[in-house]
């Protein structure tokens, strides 16, 4: 028997599919294969005005530093008026796997300075930028600051 698609014709004209029906924004995110697809995710959610949403934010962060380039991640961030720790690491980690060391210790010092808060999974990927670039003196100075403040 042939399936029918929830979506195949278009809506009358002042009608409204129930909420319930459309998928939600994290699905579409799980979902993402393509940075066009993600732009398009991003689209829906300043429209909906979800841009403060540090949970649904960091989920798009996490996809897009895979999709798209840190710049656009780092824009994403910045339009978020006080990032969670959450959102920052995500971001501390996509510079990590992608920039390299310079990019993501520039990254945690702008943290540092914009007061946000660290925690035990911000510093794994400082010491993964510091050992990847053999960085032995800073990867110390590091590990002081996470004795310290842990």
């Amino acid at each position: 028997m042939p399936t029918i698609p929830l979506y195949s014709s278009p809506a009358p004209p002042n009608s409204r599919r129930p909420t319930s029906l459309l998928p939600s924004i994290a699905t579409l995110l799980k979902g993402c294969k393509t940075q066009f697809r993600l732009e398009q995710i991003h689209a829906h959610i300043v429209r909906k005005g979800l841009e403060q949403d540090c949970f649904l934010i960091s989920q798009f962060i996490c996809l897009s530093n895979a999709l798209a380039s840190l710049s656009y991640s780092t824009a994403v961030l910045d339009r978020v008026l006080s990032p969670n720790t959450f959102l920052w690491n995500c971001l501390i980690k996509g510079y990590c796997e992608r920039s390299g060391f310079l990019g993501t210790v520039s990254l945690f010092v702008r943290m540092k300075r914009e007061e946000g808060l660290l925690d035990r999974f911000t510093y794994p990927s400082l010491f993964k930028a510091c050992a990847s670039e053999g960085r032995v003196w800073e990867g110390r100075a590091i590990h002081g600051l996470a004795v310290r403040c842990l």
